[in-house]
């Protein structure tokens, strides 16, 4: 993806070395903390109501701009049916928030638009991709470097998916549906 203009990273927050900042409730000065909980159904659900959701801090490099996001979960089961288990983020969702924070447990693509978050999304929930992540990785851990590694559309055609889903079903038969039409 780096030859787009995007990087999959990893979650910038490790919970035990940052107890001090975390917070059960909003307050002010205080930023949504994004955890793998959260995704869900294809889309990212916060606040849940769980313990430390929420980051206080004044430390620039534990937060992150509030901008449209990809999220997916770093760690499944081996039981589970799919490895690359992803969520949209869009920062419209949360609009009182200049900035966010992500547990290290979650992977992230900063998108810059709704489109490529949702264009994202169809490539990484689709049938293919998760396919090929298994090839190419045989854990259950699902590793920022690889995704940044696997081949992908060039943007405009990631925007057109996007805009292909952006109002539809997240289903992974709907995100097949939406990549045939471009991968053949």
């Amino acid at each position: 993806m780096p030859g787009i203009g995007l990087k999959m990273q990893t979650g910038i927050i490790v919970d035990f070395r940052t107890r001090e900042e975390l917070r059960d409730k909003l307050e002010d000065g205080a930023y949504p903390l994004l955890y793998p909980q959260h995704i869900k159904d294809g889309k990212v659900i916060w606040p849940l109501g769980r313990e430390g959701e929420v980051i206080k801090t004044t430390k620039n490099g534990y937060l992150q701009e509030n901008s449209d996001y990809l999220l997916v979960k770093r760690f499944t089961s081996k039981e589970e049916k799919r490895r690359l288990q992803c969520g949209i983020y869009l920062k419209q969702m949360h609009p009182q928030f200049g900035h966010i924070s992500t547990q290290n447990k979650v992977n992230f693509i900063k998108c810059g638009s709704p489109c490529m978050a949702y264009g994202l999304f169809v490539l990484l929930n689709s049938t293919l991709y998760d396919s090929y992540y298994r090839i190419m990785n045989g854990s259950t851990q699902v590793n920022s470097t690889e995704i940044n590694q696997m081949p992908v559309p060039e943007k405009a055609i990631i925007e057109e998916m996007g805009k292909d889903l952006i109002h539809g079903d997240l289903s992974v038969a709907n995100c097949n549906k939406i990549l045939s039409k471009w991968i053949r």
